[in-house]
Parts: C-alpha cells; sequence; structure tokens
C-alpha cells in the first residue's frame, strides 16, 4: 500500500507543475492575442491620425492655392479694367487735341534737328554722330550696313 501511496504523491508534483505550466501557456496566449490587438489598434489610430493630417493638409493647400488664384484673377481684371480706361482716356486727349498735339510734336522735331545741325556745323558732332565703331569700319546703330571711311 505504501507504494501506491509514494507513486501517487510523486506524480501530484509533476500534475501541478504541468498544470501550472499549462497555466502559464495559456496566460502567456492571452498576453500575447492582447498585445497583439492592441498593437493592431494603435496601427490603426496611427494610420487615421496620418490620413487626417494628410488630408487636412491637402485640403489647406488646396483652398490656398484656390485664393491665390482668385485674388491674381481679381488683380488681373483691375489692371485691365484700369488698362482700358487709360487708353480711352489718352484716345479721347488724342482726338480732341489733335492739332495742337501735331504742332508740338512738329516743333520739337525742328528743334532736334536744328539742335543737332547746328553741332555738326560748329564742329560738336562727327558726320556719322549716330555710329559706332568696329575696328576701322562704322557700323550703323540703326542699320546694318558698314560705312568705310
Amino acid at each position: 500500500m505504501q507504494n501506491t501511496q509514494t507513486t501517487t504523491a510523486s506524480s501530484d508534483p509533476t500534475t501541478s507543475v504541468r498544470a501550472r505550466a499549462e497555466s502559464v501557456v495559456e496566460t502567456a496566449k492571452e498576453t500575447l492575442t492582447q498585445a497583439t490587438q492592441g498593437g493592431a489598434r494603435l496601427l490603426h489610430d496611427g494610420r487615421d491620425a496620418a490620413l487626417d493630417t494628410y488630408h487636412s493638409a491637402r485640403d489647406y493647400a488646396l483652398d490656398t492655392a484656390h485664393d491665390v488664384s482668385d485674388r491674381a484673377r481679381r488683380s488681373g481684371d483691375r489692371i485691365v479694367r484700369y488698362a482700358r480706361r487709360a487708353s480711352e482716356t489718352t484716345g479721347r486727349f488724342v482726338s480732341v487735341h489733335a492739332l495742337p498735339l501735331t504742332v508740338v510734336g512738329a516743333g520739337l522735331g525742328w528743334l532736334a534737328w536744328s539742335i543737332r545741325r547746328d553741332a555738326q556745323r560748329h564742329g560738336e558732332l562727327p558726320r556719322h554722330a549716330n555710329m559706332t565703331t568696329c575696328g576701322n569700319r562704322l557700323i550703323g546703330v540703326r542699320t546694318s550696313r558698314v560705312y568705310e571711311e
């Protein structure tokens, strides 16, 4: 009978250790499952936060671009209105004062021609005053003709 008790007594610690080990393994599995689920939730929350930030930044950039575009269009329209008004006003002024403007233009042209002619007579201007030199050749500023001296 004593033999039976020894066997039972020796199997009790093994069973107890085995039960304890299975309990630890089960607890570890549950902890791992919870950690995995928690990590997945964190990744999901992080992805959602990143997407929200991206969408907010994109919407802000698009709104800013539309605002800048609208301002540029309004500024362009304003400039066109001012230019149109200025050209209409100038056209009206020129058509109303055509004869006096013609006389003033002719007088200024005559004055410039006369000053230049007097300067050439007194030797203050060379014969080709509006020409530039290139070596020993004179090249016309307004034309591509070459003048030989």
